[in-house]
């Protein structure tokens, strides 16, 4: 049985209706997320990367059987709730970035702060601050820094595209150390969120993401808010910290991609598409689920390739794209503009540029899967 049809995956589909409904209203407010959180199946979905003791559902409740929930499975729920509305795998209040980082990389106290959340009835969303305005995806060569102070440290932040910030009460920034001359990751607790300057961007497609721009200018912070602060671990440089997050979550991006064109196709079909015409992109999106499945097992054993994440990420967004080109050459103008929802889906659908990394730097990375291996 392939991980993409897992029979746990149709209670997904049995509140499709609702992700659907929940996604036409984060377009209108993108804090409107809480109707999902009444579905046991949605947030125990909320709860998967959520460790133990602080998980209230832990295994995702067992819906997927007795052993731990693994990365493909991931990627499966993923792919079927984009195929209803990918807005709402972004609004859910997941632990996702920031999560994995302190998982992996926080002390015991971050852990617990970070973690213990989740058991409350609303555990608040969490921000993952890399990007800035001025150097766009090339973290290492931004401006956010801290430095010494007699209190401790004082820090200066702008970062731009960042999800759910205005949402947050836990997060991450991304910033240079000029004591410890390093990249190190900030945590950013309630009380260091409240002297952040947080603006909302606009935004036009997939706006459950929220997207943020921060602020701040020379703020005292405790030396304890560092990533690993105490640790003695290697990986407690933050640049090393955003690499590891960003090689978990690259292949989502794609995954939500693969899962917005099905959604696409399997309206279209119902709107009466021949299926000559519809045949070839099922059979495509059936070939990205092997992909993504082989992607999550090379990740699962440590022997994934940044090259091929960025190939499948490229690959995914350009099927996504032709399956909207589709859209558009099947359907009279009448037709089309009688079904919102399918717009909806169309104009959220350009908007995967706003997700990790671009085209371009993901073409610059991709090459290398097409040189031999003995080359």
């Amino acid at each position: 049985m392939s991980v993409f049809t897992h029979p746990a995956l149709a209670d997904v589909d049995a509140v499709g209706p609702v992700i659907e409904k929940v996604g036409v209203a984060l377009d209108r407010d993108p804090t409107d997320w809480a109707p999902l959180w009444e579905h046991d199946i949605l947030r125990a979905i909320t709860l998967m990367e959520v460790p133990d003791p602080y998980n209230p559902m832990p295994n995702c409740g067992g819906i997927f059987g007795d052993k731990p929930v693994d990365y493909a499975t991931q990627m499966a729920v993923a792919e079927r709730i984009a195929r209803f509305d990918a807005n709402v795998v972004l609004a859910l209040p997941t632990p996702t970035m920031s999560g994995y980082a302190i998982h992996v990389l926080g002390n015991e106290t971050q852990i617990e702060s970070y973690f213990s959340r989740y058991l409350n009835p609303n555990p608040g969303r969490s921000f993952f601050g890399i990007t800035e305005p001025d150097v766009g995806s090339d973290a290492t060569a931004g401006t956010s820094t801290i430095v010494a102070s007699e209190g401790g440290r004082r820090m200066t932040v702008h970062k731009k595209l960042v999800g759910g910030a205005k949402q947050a009460n836990a997060g991450l920034l991304f910033v240079w150390d000029a004591v410890a001359r390093a990249h190190k990751m900030v945590m950013c607790d309630e009380a260091l969120i409240s002297q952040l300057q947080i603006g909302r961007l606009p935004m036009h497609g997939l706006t459950g993401a929220d997207l943020t721009e921060i602020r701040c200018e020379n703020i005292e912070i405790p030396e304890t808010a560092i990533l690993g602060h105490g640790r003695t671990a290697g990986l407690r440089d933050g640049f090393f910290a955003m690499n590891s997050v960003f090689e978990r979550y690259r292949p989502i991006v794609a995954t939500l991609a693969i899962g917005s064109a099905r959604g696409i196709l399997d309206k279209l079909c119902d709107m009466g598409v021949s299926r000559t015409v519809l045949d070839p992109l099922f059979v495509r999106h059936a070939v990205f689920l092997q992909r993504l499945k082989q992607i999550a097992d090379t990740y699962e054993t440590g022997t994934s390739k940044v090259y091929d994440t960025s190939r499948l990420k490229l690959d995914a967004v350009a099927f996504l794209d032709a399956t909207v080109a589709t859209v558009f050459r099947s359907l009279p103008s009448a037709d089309l503009f009688q079904h919102p929802s399918l717009l909806k889906k169309c104009r959220d659908a350009k908007s995967y540029e706003y997700m990790e990394g671009t085209s371009h730097i993901h073409l610059l990375q991709s090459f290398r899967s097409y040189v031999p291996a003995s080359a």
